[in-house]
């Protein structure tokens, strides 16, 4: 059984070794069975279709990207073969690496991650950004849950008009301004509480 830290390092190895494939078969044989694992382990948590929107949301951007690649200017547009690959790999590669990425590092917690991050050749500072970083995206999702709760209490429907926008716009900007009272909130209870950074460290490098 692989350690926290063993978990960890070994997927950064197997990133590192799937970023540098540059043969599409390579990538997509290797991708296929990641793909019927994740659906597997997300078929006996009851989450499949959660799965299939978490799918569907990160190839949004691939959709555009092979759209762009696909394409050439020269003389006007021209269809570009080696674009096209060049998209299809990027692609397979950025969902190999996200699917097992999610698969080796299933329920690893906050508190992991830190733990993992808690040696000497990594500098101090880089923890504390990464403890922030982990509490302001939690803050970032209740905020979010709250606002759109709010919205739908008072029978907002989106739409492809000027009020979208204007009510979404200001959706993003109550968002940033309720995280960033919030998060200083509790950093002031955390400082309150003789919560130093410093001790956490020494915490679990002891």
């Amino acid at each position: 059984m692989l350690t926290i830290q063993q978990r960890f390092y070994l997927t950064l190895l197997l990133a590192f070794a799937f970023s540098g494939i540059h043969n599409l078969t390579i990538a997509l044989t290797l991708f296929v069975p990641f793909l019927v694992v994740f659906l597997y382990q997300k078929y006996q948590a009851n989450e499949l279709r959660l799965a299939t929107k978490f799918l569907l949301f990160i190839n949004i951007f691939s959709v555009l990207l092979w759209l762009t690649m696909r394409f050439k200017w020269q003389n006007g547009w021209q269809y570009s073969a080696e674009g096209e690959y060049l998209a299809l790999l990027i692609i397979a590669k950025m969902n190999l690496i996200t699917l097992m990425v999610r698969i080796s590092l299933q329920n690893f917690s906050e508190l992991q991650l830190i733990q993992v991050l808690q040696h000497r050749w990594i500098p101090a500072k880089f923890t504390h950004l990464a403890i922030l970083t982990l509490r302001y995206i939690k803050i970032f999702a209740e905020t979010h849950r709250s606002l759109e709760k709010a919205m739908q209490a008072r029978g907002f429907q989106a739409g492809c008009n000027k009020r979208t926008i204007y009510v979404i716009s200001q959706r993003i900007t109550l968002l940033l301004i309720h995280a960033l009272h919030k998060a200083k909130n509790v950093d002031k209870a955390l400082r309150a509480r003789g919560f130093s950074y410093e001790q956490f460290n020494r915490k679990y490098n002891d």
